[in-house]
């Protein structure tokens, strides 16, 4: 491999890890006619049969994420009560995909000329290498939920690049991460209490 070609791959794979360590991309969506204000106290909503066998394939991941809503929502003065008396409802999930990038580096072939009264280029670009990234990408969902009518009013969702072989210390440090950047924008800003 040519160093000009070495050099195009090692940019391209900065690129890349620079993309993984970067926050979250965070998505929100909400019911514009809900009374975010009213909003104070708050429960985990109930798991159905389903959703206590998933998070019990992974309980050490579903216990840091709910203890990190827990403290994002307590510094940000919500209670957490018992469900009959909570305003809102919490639930979260995770899925993990597998995602593959394809960067193929091209070494271009080209003809010029330049008569006195216009000119005439030919190029071509010819493959020289392909270079195949496998990576997973991890999408933490959070819902609330209204508790009196039982309908979500409001979900964000932090999607990021997993690194592999992480230790646990470095995991509960992304999963808080991801929380906080989901969570900052709970509730909408235009709908922020006073």
């Amino acid at each position: 491999m040519s160093r000009k070609t070495l050099w195009i791959v090692a940019a391209l794979a900065a690129l890349l890890m620079q993309g993984c360590a970067t926050g979250a991309q965070v998505r929100v969506d909400f019911d514009p006619k809900t009374d975010f204000q009213a909003l104070r106290s708050y429960a985990w909503a109930p798991m159905t049969t389903e959703e206590r066998q998933q998070k019990s394939r992974n309980s050490l991941t579903h216990e840091r994420i709910q203890s990190a809503v827990d403290a994002h929502l307590a510094t940000r003065g919500y209670k957490k009560v018992a469900e009959a008396q909570a305003d809102f409802l919490v639930t979260h999930s995770v899925t993990v995909e597998s995602r593959t990038q394809v960067n193929e580096t091209r070494m271009s072939v080209g003809y010029g000329r330049y008569g006195a009264h216009g000119g005439v280029g030919v190029g071509y670009g010819i493959p020289v290498n392909t270079t195949v990234y496998q990576y997973k990408v991890g999408t933490l969902v959070i819902d609330v939920i209204d508790a009196r009518q039982k309908r979500l009013v409001w979900r964000g969702s932090g999607e990021r690049t997993l690194g592999e072989d992480q230790a646990p210390e470095k995991r509960t440090e992304i999963i808080n991460t991801t929380v906080n950047e989901v969570l900052s924008r709970f509730p909408p800003a235009s709908k922020q209490p006073k």
